[in-house]
C-alpha cells in the first residue's frame, strides 16, 4: 500500500505543478485572454466529453494500460507546451481532457480490483483511500514551492519541465511493477453500462449530491 500511495500521490503532484502555471505560460506567449480562455474550454470540453466513457474503457482493456496511456499523455503534453502555437497547443488541451479523466479513473479502478484480487480486507479500502486524500493535500502544497523554485530555474516552462520528468519516473514503475487487471464481464458495452449507471444513480441520492458537489467544487 505505501508503494502504491508513493505513486499515486506522485502522479498527482504532476498535476498539481503544471495547473497554477498553464495560464501564466500562455499569458506569455502573448495569447489574448480570449485565446486563453478558448484553449482552457477545449481542456474541460474533452475532459467532459471523454470522461463519461474512457473509465468503462480502461476497465475493459487493462487498467495497467489505462494507467501507463495517461503518463505517456502527460509527458507529450507538457511537451506541446513548449511549442508557441495554438494548433499544438489546442491539441494538447483535447489530449488533457483524456489524460484528465484517465487519472481520475485507471489509477483508483486498478487499486480496488488488485487489493480485491489479493483477498484483503474491504474495510482497508476507506484507510487506503484516506491516506490518498491527505497525501493529495500535502502533495499539493510542496508542489506549490517545488513549481515556484522550477519558475526561477527555467521560468514559466520549468513546471512542465518537471511534469514530464515525474511522468516517465511514474510510467517506469508501473510498467515494471504492475499487474494488469480488467473487467472480466465481456458482455458489457460501454454504451450498456449507461443505464445501469443512471438507475444507481437515480435510486441512491447520495450518488447525485457526491456528484454535484464535486461538479460545483
Amino acid at each position: 500500500i505505501t508503494f502504491l500511495l508513493i505513486v499515486v500521490i506522485t502522479v498527482l503532484s504532476v498535476d498539481w505543478l503544471q495547473g497554477p502555471y498553464v495560464y501564466a505560460l500562455y499569458a506569455h506567449y502573448k495569447f489574448t485572454r480570449g485565446e486563453i480562455a478558448f484553449l482552457f474550454i477545449v481542456g474541460f470540453g474533452s475532459s467532459m466529453v471523454f470522461g463519461t466513457f474512457i473509465g468503462s474503457l480502461a476497465d475493459r482493456y487493462g487498467r495497467k494500460g489505462g494507467v501507463a496511456l495517461f503518463c505517456l499523455l502527460e509527458i507529450a503534453i507538457n511537451c506541446m507546451e513548449e511549442v508557441e502555437d495554438m494548433r499544438v497547443l489546442l491539441f494538447g488541451r483535447l489530449l488533457g481532457g483524456i489524460s484528465t479523466s484517465l487519472l481520475f479513473t485507471s489509477f483508483e479502478s486498478w487499486m480496488v480490483a488488485e487489493h480485491r484480487s489479493r483477498g484483503y480486507p474491504e474495510k482497508w479500502l476507506s484507510t487506503t483511500f484516506g491516506y490518498c486524500q491527505v497525501g493529495n493535500g500535502i502533495s499539493a502544497i510542496v508542489a506549490g514551492f517545488v513549481a515556484e523554485y522550477a519558475v526561477g530555474m527555467f521560468g514559466n516552462i520549468g513546471p512542465f519541465r518537471l511534469a514530464v520528468l515525474l511522468s516517465a519516473i511514474v510510467f517506469f514503475i508501473v510498467i515494471t511493477t504492475w499487474t494488469e487487471n480488467r473487467d472480466t464481464q465481456e458482455n458489457k458495452t460501454v454504451l450498456g453500462l449507461f443505464p445501469v449507471a443512471w438507475e444507481k444513480i437515480w435510486n441512491d441520492p447520495r450518488i447525485m449530491l457526491i456528484g454535484f458537489t464535486n461538479a460545483l467544487f
